[in-house]
């Protein structure tokens, strides 16, 4: 359960922030709950005040804060956070920060401090630059200046370099192209130096490019493998995030290089399962799921497998289990809710948990059969009770499935 737990939080993180570039986040909870997170987090807070009769304060919703482009700058650089003026904190927040017209920007520290503001509506490229300017004037901001302009004038040194890309992607910034072009240019003598090899394990991360081509020329040695494989998955969410099938294609093709037919198979058809679930295409995605089961899990999902390779069939059932949750959670058309439910069924008799009973259970309910499942969901509370597991959000789905409600 705790292998699908950790798959399936890095899925959902990865769907939510498929999103998050498109337009400003701006966060949920208390104000002395931003204060505390902008204290940690070393970030300014920018606050949207607003008042519910503002035409100005609209136009910043539809056509500011979902632009691109000012959604990079304030996501990357800001905790953003909306207040009525006229409401509940954000009367007294208005108050505080002495707001007399809306929309007004206030950009906040974690202590509180104000430290810019501006009044009035503006275009996105506006929006956007003066975003640029307030975090130049930040501690990060300024650090950023200088070494932007110490690379513009040609410091090209290994350690500069390492602190620069360092800097760039603490505050968000992209890196890739900068590390690609650098590595390019160095003689072909001084990429194995120590300082060039620290310098690439470090900061590339993607498989497009000069430094990480120079990472695959050194696989056989194991710390460089192991970055190898981190960046190729990545580059698999990142393929699904933008839709980028070129990208998805490129990482399979590399993991035939790096493993044997059988393994590369199975790898990036998972792969490819990763993909259309960040790029939420679920009718490919149960398309995948259909024949990567059929030829790489059921033929292993079996009493002899499980004697044979204990550590394979785990993995196995549980990336079942993983495409019974999508399943359950996103696929309209029952037969293949059946299917999967049949498949789940078959690998529970073998391995019996709480996990794939309750999906049982999920996936009853999805086809009408309340009865069914609420039996089921009971028996995964009583799986996990015995276990010494967790028995909160088990119950929680029984409460629902009991009152008719949407799981």
């Amino acid at each position: 359960m705790i292998r699908f737990c950790l798959l399936l939080s890095a899925c959902l993180t990865l769907l939510a922030s498929s999103s998050f570039a498109q337009q400003v986040a701006f966060e949920k909870g208390s104000w002395n709950d931003m204060l505390a997170r902008a204290k940690a987090e070393n970030k300014l807070i920018f606050v949207d005040v607003y008042a519910t009769w503002c035409g100005p304060c609209k136009m910043l919703d539809r056509f500011v804060f979902t632009d691109k482009k000012v959604a990079k700058t304030f996501n990357t650089f800001f905790l953003n956070y909306k207040v009525d003026a006229e409401r509940g904190e954000g009367r007294t927040i208005a108050q505080n920060y002495r707001v007399q017209a809306y929309p007004t920007a206030l950009f906040v520290d974690g202590n509180g401090q104000l430290i810019d503001s501006w009044v009035g509506s503006k275009s996105a490229y506006e929006f956007e630059q003066e975003g640029q300017r307030v975090f130049r004037k930040t501690p990060a901001g300024m650090t950023l200046s200088l070494c932007d302009a110490q690379f513009r004038e040609g410091n090209r040194q290994s350690s500069f370099m390492s602190m620069y890309l360092r800097l760039r992607r603490s505050v968000g910034l992209e890196t890739a192209s900068l590390l690609n072009d650098y590595v390019k240019n160095l003689p072909i003598d001084s990429l194995s130096t120590p300082a060039i090899t620290s310098l690439l394990l470090a900061h590339t991360t993607t498989c497009r490019g000069a430094a990480f081509e120079t990472l695959f020329s050194r696989r056989q040695e194991t710390r460089f493998r192991r970055a190898v494989d981190v960046i190729l998955s990545n580059d698999v969410n990142a393929a699904g995030q933008q839709r980028d099938k070129k990208l998805l294609e490129s990482v399979c093709q590399l993991v035939d290089q790096l493993e044997t037919p059988e393994n590369a198979a199975f790898s990036n058809a998972t792969h490819y399962l990763t993909y259309y679930a960040t790029a939420e295409d679920w009718k490919a995605y149960a398309d995948q799921a259909d024949a990567f089961t059929a030829r790489h899990l059921l033929p292993t999902l079996t009493t002899d497998f499980k004697q044979q390779n204990l550590a394979s069939f785990e993995k196995n059932y549980y990336l079942l289990c993983n495409i019974g949750f999508y399943y359950a959670q996103n696929i309209k058309d029952d037969t293949r809710l059946r299917n999967v439910l049949s498949w789940l069924g078959t690998s529970n008799e073998i391995l019996s948990t709480s996990l794939n009973t309750s999906l049982q259970a999920w996936l009853r309910y999805r086809l009408g059969e309340r009865e069914e499942a609420i039996q089921l969901q009971q028996k995964a509370i009583d799986i996990a009770r015995a276990a010494g597991d967790d028995t909160s959000s088990y119950e929680a789905t029984l409460q629902k499935m009991q009152k008719r409600r949407a799981i």
